[in-house]
Order: structure tokens, then sequence, then C-alpha cells
């Protein structure tokens, strides 16, 4: 299928493709026939008035750029750069005839994985408390912190995909028991067992470490809340690298000042960037580490196969990589 006009939004994250010529110069190649804008939404607007498809990231989806895509007489195809497209899902765009949206799943998840199990090693050996000691040249309190190990310790991970398949498969090789809930159980060599979301309270009171990992749907908006907090146990971590939405951010608030569970450690919100005022900023209990889970500098290398690959598939009317059903 012809394309003659792409566009490929610049997101601001680390090592993003932001000024780099050589993954446009790689589309150029991929889709000689066509004109390639590259840029911010806004400046991707003022080259041209429409686009047969467009890369970009959720964001884009909402305000001018929502606007100038809906603007946009033949876009057919959106390509996201992430995993998580339910921006783009929510958004008027899935209302253009024929529209095509594709998401990028896969090559995020060896450092999400990564940043989980940093995260889940953070309090399991208890480096808060090891910090605190330093802090105050204590070796006496530091001698004391209670350390533990995986052998002891369950982890349940929300979300079984990609992302959530890596994170299993790399705590049952370093001993941790391994569960799963999943809307639709599966099995898997690295799980003991895959619960059904109707039974996500059974789940959570096997958990030491709650890992979020799955889509924002409107089922999964506000999923873990007032009712699943008081399940879960005293010394529970809750973990989020999925979307913020996902946790009722106010009844975790109130979680950890009850002392119902123990931590969480969190790299997504409701609202990004995190307001000043937001409780989670100074919240003794609380790690933030601002929406950076997936980066790497392998990570772009990978996005940027999955892409050229799909421009192919596009291109050649075959079925795309991680393509969204619309009805």
């Amino acid at each position: 299928m012809e394309l003659k006009k792409i566009g490929i939004q610049h997101i601001s994250k680390p090592g993003a493709p932001e000024n780099d010529p050589n993954f446009v110069n790689r589309v150029k190649v991929a889709v000689p026939e066509a004109t390639v804008y590259s840029g911010t939404i806004e400046e991707i607007a003022a080259q041209t008035d429409d686009l047969d498809a467009i890369i970009a990231a959720s964001e884009a989806f909402t305000g001018f750029g929502l606007e100038f895509l809906m603007s946009c007489r033949s876009l057919k195809w959106i390509q996201g750069w992430f995993s998580g497209v339910d921006m783009i899902m929510s958004s008027d765009v899935v209302k253009i005839k024929g529209i095509r949206i594709s998401a990028v799943r896969g090559p995020h998840a060896p450092a999400i994985s990564d940043h989980v199990i940093g995260f889940i090693y953070y309090y399991l050996r208890n480096f808060p408390a090891l910090t605190n000691a330093r802090m105050r040249k204590d070796w006496e309190t530091g001698r004391a912190a209670p350390l533990d190990e995986a052998l002891t310790k369950t982890v349940g991970l929300i979300g079984l995909g990609h992302i959530g398949m890596e994170i299993a498969r790399k705590c049952h090789g370093l001993g941790f028991r391994v569960l799963a809930a999943k809307r639709t159980p599966i099995k898997c060599d690295y799980v003991e067992h895959c619960y059904p979301i109707g039974q996500l309270d059974v789940f959570l009171k096997e958990c030491d470490y709650v890992v979020v990992a799955c889509p924002l749907t409107p089922e999964s908006s506000g999923m873990i809340g007032k009712n699943q907090f008081r399940v879960m146990k005293k010394e529970a971590i809750l973990i989020n690298i999925a979307r913020g939405a996902v946790v009722d951010e106010s009844e975790l608030i109130h979680a950890l000042d009850r002392g119902e569970i123990a931590g969480a450690a969190l790299d997504a919100f409701c609202e990004e960037p995190l307001p000043p005022h937001s409780p989670f900023w100074e919240h003794d209990k609380v790690i933030i580490s601002y929406h950076q889970s997936s980066s790497s500098p392998l990570t772009w290398g990978r996005v940027y196969e999955v892409i050229l690959d799909n421009l192919a598939r596009y291109q050649e009317d075959r079925p795309l990589l991680n393509e969204e059903v619309l009805f």
C-alpha cells in the first residue's frame, strides 16, 4: 500500500530519536517515494497539512496534535512509539474511516524487567535502612537492618504480555515464586499459577511484590484501589511500570499512611510530569523513577527495527506487528 507523506514525531525521552538522522534516513530508504517530515507535531504541521502515516507517541493525540491529525485527509496508519497506545485508542482518531493503529511491543521489555528487578532488590535487601544508617553514620543500626532473599518471596504480575513475561522469566531464574493475574489466564513455564482478573483478591493475598504490567483500558482503570490494598500483605510492595491510572493514587497514599502495604515503587502517574504538590514527592515509603523504566542505550535500536519491519509490511499489505483491533 502506498505511502506518500510520513510524519515522525520527536519525543522528549533520554536516548529518543529526537535528532536521529540515521533513523529518519532509514525511513526514507524504506519508503523512497514518500516525503518524510520529522519534528514536533507543531513542526510537522508547519511543513504539511496532510499525512498518510505518522510515527508518534500517545501524547500527540491531545490538544493541537489531535486537531492537526484529525484534519489530515489522507491519514490511514498510526504507528505508536511505545507498547501503550491507550491514549490513541481513546481519542477521536479511531473514528477515521479505515484507520490502522499499531504499537511497539517487545523492545522495551529487557530494560523494564531490569528496572523491576532493581525495585524488588531495593526492598528485599533493605537498601532504605542501609542508606538511612549511612546518612546518620550509624554502623550498629546498619548492621541490625533485617535482610531477606528471593527464595522466601512471591512476585505477582498483573499482566503477562511481553513485559510481564520477561519479568516472570528473570524472577523465576532468580529463585522467586512467580504468580500472575490476567484477563485470560495462560500457562507459562515461569509462572506457578495464572489467575483470572476476577480472582484478583485471592492472587493479591499471596504476593510480596505486586507488579502492575497491564495496559490501561476502561476495565483496568482504577483496578488497584481501596479493596485491593486491604487484602494485600502489610509487608507487600506495589510496583507500577504500566500506566498511573491503573492504580487509584489517592487510595494508594491512604494505604501507605495506614500501613496497609509497606511501600510503592512508581514509574508512572496519572498526571505527568508529577506536579510539585503531589504527596508522592515527600512520602518516605515511595520510590519515583520518572517514567524512565524503558530507558536504555539498546532500547531505541530495537524499537527502530519493529517500526521499519512494519513499514515494509504496510507497503506489502501484510499484517502489521502489534496491530490494534478496531470495532
